[in-house]
């Protein structure tokens, strides 16, 4: 992983974690998933969503909004 992604959003939830990203990519904010779970057994590790870090506020900001809703 590059140095200027910053780590955004984990869940053990892919879907959870596209639907961040589609979100993010319809603000025109590029977004990058990391699935870092076991393929054995489904309940160890996290998917997780980056985000450039010049993007990291405005993301956290819709992510924030998003959950209020």
């Amino acid at each position: 992983m590059e140095k200027d992604w910053v780590k955004l959003f984990g869940s053990t939830s892919p879907e959870e974690v596209a639907i961040m990203k589609n979100m993010l990519a319809e603000h025109n904010i590029a977004a990058i998933v990391m699935n870092q779970r076991d393929s054995s057994y489904l309940s160890f590790g996290e998917v997780m969503l980056y985000v450039k870090n010049t993007d990291f506020i405005k993301a956290r900001d819709l992510i924030d909004r998003s959950s209020d809703s």
